[in-house]
């Protein structure tokens, strides 16, 4: 693993997999503030998760880069289930520094998980891990995501500091998205 944070280092500091159970049965539903509370490091038995930093605002941005040598960058992204042009073209930025990145959609929530690897990855490998994981809870979730996991290799826009359109895309994805209404393309 990566070398995680002073936070997350000390062994008494250590969490374990009922801990980190009951912080997400406690913060499930609350706003973005209350997933500080992941913040540190957990025992998961066949590996250690570290949460280095947990965005409390969506609309701040954190200065310094989170990546270590064989870590991940996840990502939630809104979308309107006929539009995925944020998703994609978020994926497609990510990209540029990650050389492995998987999208897992949830059509029932207009939300695509972005899950970026630092070391290239092979599909069926993380597939096998999903699909392999022990604890209850989180192989749950593992299958539920199995049938949604893609690897993104699409190439539409990136994202640069002076070319950065954001609200123009979100504003299209809008447009769209009520037009599609408009037309009984999409029920509510």
């Amino acid at each position: 693993m990566g070398v995680p944070s002073a936070k997350a280092n000390s062994p008494g500091d250590m969490k374990n997999k009922e801990d980190l159970r009951h912080i997400l049965a406690r913060i499930d539903g609350k706003g973005y503030r209350a997933y500080q509370d992941l913040e540190g490091a957990f025992d998961l038995g066949d590996f250690l998760l570290f949460v280095d930093h947990a965005q409390a605002d969506p609309a701040t941005l954190r200065g310094s880069s989170l990546a270590v040598a064989d870590g991940v960058l996840a990502m939630n992204i809104g979308h309107t289930g006929v539009d995925q042009a944020l998703v994609e073209d978020l994926a497609d930025t990510v990209h540029t520094v990650f050389p492995t990145v998987y999208l897992i959609d949830g059509p029932e929530d207009y939300n695509s998980l972005l899950v970026a690897t630092v070391q290239t990855t092979a599909l069926e490998t993380v597939r096998a891990r999903l699909a392999a994981l022990p604890e209850p809870y989180l192989s749950g979730v593992g299958r539920r995501a199995l049938g949604r996991l893609q690897l993104w290799s699409g190439r539409r826009v990136v994202f640069t500091d002076d070319r950065a359109p954001v609200e123009q895309v979100v504003h299209t994805m809008l447009a769209r998205y009520a037009l599609a209404m408009a037309r009984g393309q999409i029920e509510e």
